[in-house]
């Protein structure tokens, strides 16, 4: 078992390796990052536990430069450390936005046809 949040995600990526010598389909990566703190495209955190040191924070990019999380922001930690209320009401709004989006523009043009129908065209 894992001691450290890099080795857990090294011996968890491990089998999807490239150059594994397994079947394409699980050769699929070369290189991860623990990310979304510095970007804010990962976690809130609670105002009290800012500085907790059992937050995860990004690591360094591949080429060494590393950048420090958003105020209030980190890409992950112990979910008692976390505002999880933020990334939720976040989600919602941005279902919301989709959902509209989706509405526009479905109403602008007319509605699919099914494959049998697309298949029957085009022979």
């Amino acid at each position: 078992m894992a001691g450290t949040v890099n080795e857990a995600v090294a011996e968890v990526m491990a089998p999807f390796e490239i150059g594994g010598g397994r079947a394409d389909e699980f050769d699929i990566w070369d290189y991860y990052r623990i990310c979304g703190g510095a970007e804010g495209f990962g976690f809130a955190t609670r105002a009290d536990f800012e500085s907790d040191p059992r937050l995860l924070h990004d690591q360094p990019r591949f080429n060494g430069t590393s950048e420090p999380s958003l105020p209030g922001m980190c890409a992950g930690g112990p979910r008692g450390l976390l505002d999880l209320s933020a990334n939720h009401t976040e989600s919602v709004a941005l279902a919301g936005r989709a959902w509209e989006l989706w509405t526009e523009l479905s109403s602008r043009y007319p509605a699919p046809e099914s494959l049998e129908a697309f298949v029957a065209r085009s022979n």
